[in-house]
């Protein structure tokens, strides 16, 4: 009687009771699997040749001499004809 009594008291209180809480449950924790140590890095000396490789693979660059206007030029490799730099006129490479 007495509960219904509080019931009765507290219908127009703010509507029905809070519902009862439930105790959360707690995430659980996932495995998180280690990182291995980093290995430093180790410094690695490369040989030096004597001479440089790009002169020794690159010969000197032929030059030659406008027939127009006597100016001297390079000439890039395996090139038949070239246009002179200075006067446009076109030459032959020698052989």
């Amino acid at each position: 009687e007495a509960r219904a009594a509080w019931q009765a008291s507290h219908a127009g209180a703010g509507g029905a009771s809070p519902p009862p809480t439930v105790p959360a449950a707690r995430p659980t924790a996932t495995a998180v699997p280690a990182r291995p140590a980093p290995v430093p890095a180790r410094a690695v000396a490369t040989p030096v040749p004597a001479y440089s490789s790009a002169a020794a693979a690159a010969p000197a660059p032929k030059t030659i001499m406008c027939y127009g206007c006597r100016n001297k030029f390079g000439v890039p490799p395996n090139t038949a004809i070239v246009a002179c730099p200075f006067c446009k006129t076109h030459n032959r490479v020698p052989p």
